[in-house]
């Protein structure tokens, strides 16, 4: 068996230099020796991304765990499973790592600074979440909507901001280094997908381009985090203002609960029924959300049924999930539980025409 250790470090580091500090010294072959006797492989330093960086423990419970300045990797493998030798390598890796690098070994857990952090139990752990989506019909996208996105999550809440961004995962460029413009010129050229800081996980803004006439924006954040009577007020004056900014015509944010967060994406067995699919409006929710924002298309039609004295429906100041809510809401001619059911009754425009079918954009 072998012993597999990663270092990640800010700068092109000097595995020379590292192994001399220990008393090793490391041969052309990238062999690390003591007295001629073999310790480990060391591997040619190579570049990182910082969301290739593998996070074992949660980097917002341990923030000294600068994940995101890692440029460059190093790994260090022991054949076979002499103790000795493997105390020699760990010893070679967190002198490679010296004060600002991180080592990662899956038997242990992450190292940096002096300090081991050991995860609990597995990397991967249950998280209850609000998704917070907003749907706008093509015609009425604001072109602009990037920038102004970054403006409102600046000023409602920061933690909502794109820490890495991209096209697809992993997101390769960093707000804090790409700035505004590179986020901007992404989402002129595709969908953008990205990472933000807690207690806010992703968020994701559609390409202004594609097929049907929807498009779907979304954010999500943390349940727990949203108990705080600030915070929640904090997400919802960006949902409201989100909502108004982008021209949506129906906003929704709902609890979903047991999602597995790894460290760096989240994941769910199980989903709500889409309300948007292939770019084509299915209808409202069948099942009522924790707090809904109604356009003008929507609003006449639902005022009367929900005694709507503006655009936002809240059931209670807290955010409830499905169980904490009533089983049915609006005349279903306006609600849809999925694809195989889409609503009735929609406004105008939030389907493909016959038109756009033939001309293959629906």
């Amino acid at each position: 068996m072998s012993r597999d250790l990663s270092v990640y470090l800010r700068e092109r580091p000097d595995p020379a230099a590292a192994a001399r500090a220990v008393g090793l010294v490391i041969g052309g072959d990238g062999v690390l020796r003591l007295g001629g006797e073999y310790v480990a492989d060391v591997g040619a330093p190579e570049p990182v991304e910082p969301g290739d960086v593998p996070t074992q423990v949660e980097p917002a419970d341990v923030p000294e765990l600068d994940v995101a300045s890692c440029r460059w990797s190093v790994s260090v493998v022991v054949q076979g499973s002499a103790p000795a030798g493997v105390e020699r390598a760990v010893a070679f890796a967190r002198a490679l790592a010296g004060a600002t690098g991180i080592v990662e070994d899956p038997a242990t857990g992450l190292w940096s600074a002096g300090t081991l952090h050991t995860p609990t139990s597995s990397s991967d752990r249950l998280v209850d979440v609000v998704q917070l989506r907003w749907y706008v019909r093509r015609a009425d996208a604001p072109a602009d909507l990037a920038q102004r996105w970054l403006h409102l999550c600046r000023t409602h809440l920061p933690a909502a901001l794109p820490v890495r961004f991209g096209p697809s995962e992993p997101p390769r460029l960093r707000l804090d280094v790409d700035g505004d413009a590179a986020f901007v010129a992404a989402h002129v050229a595709d969908a953008v997908y990205y990472r933000a800081a807690r207690p806010c996980y992703e968020g994701s803004l559609a390409a202004a381009a594609g097929r049907g006439p929807v498009r779907t924006h979304g954010l999500t954040v943390d349940r727990t985090a949203l108990d705080d009577p600030a915070l929640r007020a904090a997400a919802q004056d960006l949902f409201v203002a989100i909502a108004a900014a982008s021209g949506a015509f129906y906003a929704s944010a709902s609890v979903q609960r047991d999602l597995t967060w790894t460290g760096r994406q989240l994941y769910s067995t199980s989903s709500e029924p889409p309300l948007a699919f292939g770019g084509s409006w299915l209808g409202l929710p069948a099942r009522p959300v924790a707090w809904s924002w109604f356009g003008p298309a929507y609003r006449k039609l639902v005022a009367r049924r929900l005694d709507l004295d503006g655009p936002l429906h809240r059931w209670a100041d807290e955010l409830l999930d499905a169980d904490a809510l009533p089983p049915t809401w609006l005349p279903p001619v306006l609600t849809s539980s999925g694809t195989d059911d889409p609503a009735a009754r929609v406004p105008r425009g939030l389907r493909p025409s016959t038109w756009d079918v033939l001309r293959g954009r629906g």
